[in-house]
C-alpha cells in the first residue's frame, strides 16, 4: 500500500523504460514535489499546482521539463485515485523554441572565403570542405596514394563506398604543388614539420577564413561536411 510521495513517484518513474527518462524526471519533479504529502495531493487544487511550479527558479528549458515531469505525475496520480484525475490537463506545455533561422550566403561568400585565402595548402582545403562536403577526417587521412594524375581526381573510401572527386584549376595545380617529392605513403597536407595536420589545425583554417570574410559563424556551421551545433548557414 502507498504511504508516502516517495512510493508513488518510484511506481510513476517504473513505467518508463530509459534510465535517463527516469534521473531527469527525478530531478525535475524535486522542485514541484517539496514538501508534498500523500494527504496534500488528494486535496490539492489548480492554484496549488500553479503556485507549485512558479517555486522553480531554474532556467527556462528546465522550468519546461518540470513542467512535463509534474503533468506527467499528475496523471498517473489521478489514475490511481490520489487526486483529481483531470488535475494535470491544468499544466500547459509551452511549445519548444523555433528552429534557428537559416542564414544564407552566396555562391560569392563561399568563393571569397576560398579566394582570400593566399596559402595554396588552406586554398584546397577550403575548397575541399565548402564545396566537396569534405569532412576534416576525411581531408586528415588523404594521402598522395589517393591522387589520380591522369584524371586530376581524388579518390578515397567513404562510407564503405568509393568516392571520386575531380580537381579543376587552379586548385588542382596548387595541390600536385604540395607534394614536393614526397612517397604515396605521405600526407597529402601537412604541416611545417612535415607532419600531418590535426584537427584542431584544419579548424583553425577554417575559422581563420571565416574572420578574415567577415562572417560571424563556426566553421562547423558553415561547412556541410561538419555538425550543425547553435546555428545554421549555408554557403550556396
Amino acid at each position: 500500500m502507498i504511504q508516502s510521495i516517495d512510493q508513488l513517484c518510484a511506481d510513476w518513474l517504473a513505467q518508463f523504460k530509459k534510465e535517463s527518462t527516469h534521473t531527469t524526471y527525478r530531478q525535475r519533479f524535486q522542485p514541484f514535489a517539496a514538501g508534498l504529502t500523500i494527504d496534500m495531493l488528494k486535496s490539492l487544487t489548480p492554484e496549488d499546482v500553479a503556485s507549485r511550479l512558479r517555486n522553480d527558479q531554474s532556467a527556462a528549458s528546465s522550468q519546461r521539463t518540470t513542467r512535463i515531469a509534474a503533468k506527467s505525475f499528475l496523471k498517473f496520480a489521478g489514475e490511481q485515485g490520489f487526486c483529481d484525475r483531470k488535475l494535470h490537463t491544468t499544466i500547459k506545455i509551452e511549445e519548444k523554441a523555433p528552429l534557428p533561422v537559416v542564414e544564407v550566403y552566396s555562391s560569392y561568400d563561399r568563393d571569397r572565403v576560398i579566394n582570400e585565402e593566399t596559402i595554396p595548402r588552406n586554398q584546397v582545403i577550403l575548397w575541399l570542405m565548402l564545396t566537396q562536403d569534405f569532412k576534416v577526417a576525411e581531408i586528415l587521412q588523404l594521402t598522395w596514394y589517393n591522387v589520380d594524375y591522369s584524371e586530376n581526381k581524388i579518390q578515397y573510401t567513404a562510407s564503405r563506398c568509393i568516392r571520386r572527386v575531380f580537381i579543376p584549376e587552379p586548385f588542382w595545380s596548387q595541390l600536385i604543388s604540395l607534394r614536393n617529392h614526397r612517397s604515396s605513403d605521405d600526407y597529402i597536407f601537412h604541416g611545417p614539420q612535415r607532419t600531418g595536420l590535426n584537427h584542431r589545425q584544419v579548424k583553425d583554417i577554417g575559422e581563420d577564413a571565416l574572420k578574415r570574410s567577415g562572417i560571424n559563424a563556426k566553421f562547423s556551421e558553415v561547412c556541410t561536411g561538419g555538425r550543425i551545433s547553435t546555428r545554421e548557414y549555408r554557403l550556396l
